[in-house]
């Protein structure tokens, strides 16, 4: 990734320099539409790099909690903006949560302004996170912090980083555990379902994700699973002391 910053402020902001100190890409015509388009940004908060073919123009005006990132093609005598990129980030979040949208533009970019562009519609959206927090520390954090659901989007980044095994199934089933006892009762199904997927003989996951179901006013799904969670103790013989909730929510 090549910088580009002197570049894109001797054409948003001119100034008096050697036609030699940097390589344009662009005419006189096509620098002022550049400035044109950025015109309500500060000069302080505009950088730039190139990205293969594009002139990637990011704007922060909040400090990099939020910025967008416009990228630019020449063709020919136009400059061609081909799509926006903006990022949320969210720096107080336990995994520094981010929100990531992508509009297709593929205008001339003399034809627009940057407000118009922002409030645009049709942007596709997906969250990432930008840290690697480790499975043992977010069963700390959700034990901890009784404000703290997870979502599926941030399940499904856990579940791909750390897939369900033999070591780490108890963690997670822990997690759901939590996560049902603070009433993220969706959050904890959603896990649990998983991990029944991933061992279908861990008896202890049934009778939580039928807790579960129970606690969400789910009866009729909590039963299904009071009676698998039966079936799987004889089934398993395992020498389980079934809780007395079982027998008797089974029977309402």
């Amino acid at each position: 990734m090549k910088k580009i910053g002197l570049y894109l402020f001797i054409l948003l902001f001119p100034v008096s320099v050697s036609a030699n100190s940097y390589e344009p890409i662009g005419d006189k015509k096509q620098s002022i539409e550049i400035n044109n388009f950025f015109s309500d940004v500060k000069k302080e908060n505009i950088t730039s790099y190139e990205e293969g073919d594009f002139i990637v123009v990011r704007v922060d005006d909040f400090g990099g909690r939020f910025y967008e990132e416009y990228y630019i093609k020449r063709n020919g005598k136009l400059l061609i903006l081909d799509k926006l990129k903006t990022i949320s980030l969210h720096k107080e979040d336990f995994d520094v949560k981010s929100l990531e949208c992508r509009k297709n533009i593929h205008k001339p970019i003399k034809d627009y302004d940057r407000q118009t562009v922002l409030k645009m519609h049709g942007e596709k959206c997906r969250t990432f996170y930008a840290l690697e927090n480790t499975l043992n520390d977010l069963e700390e954090y959700v034990k901890d912090h009784s404000g703290f659901d997870i979502d599926k989007s941030r399940m499904d980044w856990y579940l791909d980083r750390y897939p369900i095994n033999q070591k780490n199934i108890a963690t997670y089933n822990n997690i759901a555990f939590y996560l049902n006892n603070q009433e993220y009762h969706q959050s904890a199904i959603y896990l649990l379902h998983k991990i029944i997927k991933t061992s279908p003989d861990r008896t202890v996951a049934y009778l939580n994700i039928a807790d579960a179901y129970w606690d969400s006013k789910d009866k009729r799904n909590a039963k299904i699973f009071y009676k698998k969670y039966l079936s799987q103790i004889k089934k398993t013989g395992e020498k389980a002391s079934v809780p007395s909730r079982v027998s008797k929510r089974i029977a309402q």
